[in-house]
């Protein structure tokens, strides 16, 4: 479709974050009579071109300098709205989105086309062929019932400490599912291990996949990433497939708040689990700021200043830890 009116969009963050963005784009852009069209960087969060990990020929544009789009058209670049109808009435030409979700409210019972329209289109993503092999090749081993397992690592550990620490509860919410199929097979896909991609040391290896193996035996199916460092082109690969292989399990045990793990589980007759747990450090810590009322406030200034509420831990960061950097996104554009 092309038309005068245009929605150009970009996102910085990672992969599941990208693909919500794009498929809710698009549907947007449709809706609302406007060309569309997406770029798609490389940054530490996604190191891998679009055209490196799909086959569809959509209007997104590869980026290697990821520089350019905090430069770009700043003047009109502004952050998502909350709703079609804002985006349908804005009377702007060419309106440029930073985003890191959907761009509009999908949920199927606010926008039940929208809901429709991103589910389309994200079914008719295709991966590349050789990625699809692997997707393929895994699958072969797969049980007739199989639970999916995501446990975010990384840099959840750093930027989540109130959920990161889920293994325990993962188990928990796995055993409540066998006790429905006792013999199923479970896949687990976790970045444990990975390092951080500031000075490319090994961020933490809580051994998460030698828990596993230990606690379930055989029935345990795990990918083999060539590479945890998600600087590199094969770590987005990877998580895609991954993605891919959680999407087609039966039931799905994931991390909370993590967008990869809701992504698995998004438009599909599934039960699913979200688990979190706090690491011991901020256990501590959740203590004394609930105590000193640190925990209230900040919270509290949080929903005043950004008018919805997050985790403490994202809140703090976004009010008190990076308050100039925050404020330089949201005036490129960019949900941190």
């Amino acid at each position: 479709m092309e038309s005068d009116k245009t929605l150009t969009i970009f996102c910085l963050a990672g992969l599941a974050n990208r693909i919500r963005v794009l498929v809710s784009g698009i549907a947007a852009a449709e809706v609302t009579g406007r060309t569309f069209r997406m770029f798609w960087p490389s940054t530490p969060a996604c190191s891998a071109a679009f055209r490196e990990l799909f086959t569809n020929n959509w209007p997104v544009i590869d980026v290697e300098n990821p520089d350019q789009l905090l430069r770009f058209n700043r003047s009109n670049t502004r952050t998502p709205l909350g709703s079609i109808e804002n985006l349908i009435t804005d009377p702007q030409q060419n309106i440029v989105l930073g985003a890191t979700d959907w761009i509009i409210d999908c949920q199927r019972h606010r926008a039940p086309a929208m809901h429709a329209r991103c589910c389309k289109l994200l079914g008719e993503l295709e991966p590349l062929p050789e990625l699809a092999e692997q997707i393929a090749e895994i699958q072969q081993s797969f049980q007739p019932v199989m639970i999916g397992v995501h446990l975010r690592r990384g840099d959840f550990q750093r930027k989540r400490p109130d959920v990161a620490w889920n293994t325990r509860t993962a188990f928990r919410a796995i055993d409540r599912f066998l006790k429905k199929a006792p013999e199923a097979g479970i896949l687990l896909c976790s970045d444990d291990g990975a390092v951080n991609w500031r000075t490319g040391d090994q961020i933490n290896n809580e051994g998460v996949h030698e828990a596993f193996q230990k606690r379930y035996g055989d029935r345990v199916i795990t990918t083999s990433p060539g590479s945890l460092d998600r600087r590199t082109m094969e770590s987005a690969q990877d998580a895609l497939v991954d993605l891919w292989l959680l999407r087609s399990t039966h039931m799905i045990v994931g991390t909370t708040g993590s967008s990869f793990s809701y992504l698995s589980a998004f438009d599909r007759d599934v039960e699913y689990a979200w688990v979190g747990g706090k690491s011991p450090v901020y256990s501590v810590i959740h203590w004394l700021v609930v105590l000193t009322g640190v925990h209230w406030l900040v919270c509290t200034l949080f929903r005043a200043k950004y008018g919805h509420d997050r985790p403490f831990p994202v809140a703090w960061r976004r009010l008190v830890r990076n308050p100039k950097r925050n404020m330089k996104a949201k005036q490129d554009g960019i949900k941190g």
